[in-house]
């Protein structure tokens, strides 16, 4: 399912004349083709992403610039 959606929108011409990104193309097939159960959310990595960022949790955000405090899931729970 996902090929075929990946597929169709490749043959639509988005990658190329409107700068379709590869985030939003992979949430939406996140989002389209798996439950909520079969999505990991790894807690333990950063990601940035401007103008939205997670930080990582415990141990590992004492490598990171961020604090957890200021993570997405965090401050605008209503976005997640």
């Amino acid at each position: 399912r996902y090929l075929a959606y990946f597929e169709h929108l490749d043959r639509a011409g988005g990658f190329f004349y409107e700068r379709w990104g590869d985030a939003p193309v992979h949430s939406l097939g996140v989002a389209m083709f798996l439950s909520k159960r079969e999505v990991h959310w790894f807690d333990d990595i950063g990601y940035y992403h401007g103008p939205l960022w997670n930080c990582p949790k415990g141990a590992a955000n004492k490598k990171c610039w961020c604090l957890e405090e200021d993570s997405i899931e965090t401050r605008n729970r209503g976005w997640s």
